[in-house]
């Protein structure tokens, strides 16, 4: 939400090219538009977190050749955006999930380029750009697949959604602790 009451939903271009956009709405649910975050052609699916009410980061599945989660920044509530380094996380072609959680920081699921899709781990931070080491979320043999993450809070709780093995979809909930680590 943003402070005048109105949303911004990310969605990502995917026809030909590829790249994330915002479409705006008012506080009354009419479509304002759509924006495009960065002119950068081999990303998708932006995951973004408000750290706060004008810095925004966005964290995006990286499409080959590129092998590492990309992050792009604004400083006024997703109006302009700035280009980052890729972050140090390896994914390629694996959607990531992002949220800013009350008391604990920024959570990430991700899908480790070294696994492809049959490892699904998650990260800590408290600033959105270093990371913790991973935690596994699910793990399987080669062929598994546990992917698309999406992350909510809800009863105090983190609630981890994904597919699983294209068959159905899993769920996880986990308390957190400020400063700790999130416990199954």
């Amino acid at each position: 939400p943003l402070a005048d009451g109105g949303m911004v939903l990310p969605l990502h271009f995917e026809l030909g090219k590829h790249f994330p956009v915002f479409a705006w709405f008012s506080a009354n649910g009419e479509f304002q538009g759509i924006q495009r975050l960065v002119h950068i052609n081999h990303v998708l699916q932006p995951a973004v977190v408000a750290m706060n009410a004008t810095h925004w980061l966005a964290y995006m599945r990286s499409l080959p050749p590129y092998e590492k989660v990309s992050l792009i920044s604004s400083t006024d509530a997703g109006i302009h955006w700035s280009s980052h380094d890729e972050l140090s996380m390896s994914n390629q072609n694996s959607a990531v999930a992002a949220l800013l959680l009350p008391t604990y920081g920024v959570v990430m699921a991700r899908n480790p380029l070294e696994r492809a899709r049959s490892l699904l781990v998650m990260h800590h931070s408290e600033d959105g750009l270093a990371w913790t080491a991973p935690q596994t979320l699910a793990d399987g043999s080669t062929g598994s697949e546990y992917s698309y993450p999406s992350l909510s809070w809800v009863d105090d709780r983190l609630w981890i959604s994904y597919t699983h093995l294209r068959q159905g979809i899993a769920w996880q909930r986990w308390r957190t602790e400020p400063a700790v680590k999130a416990k199954p």
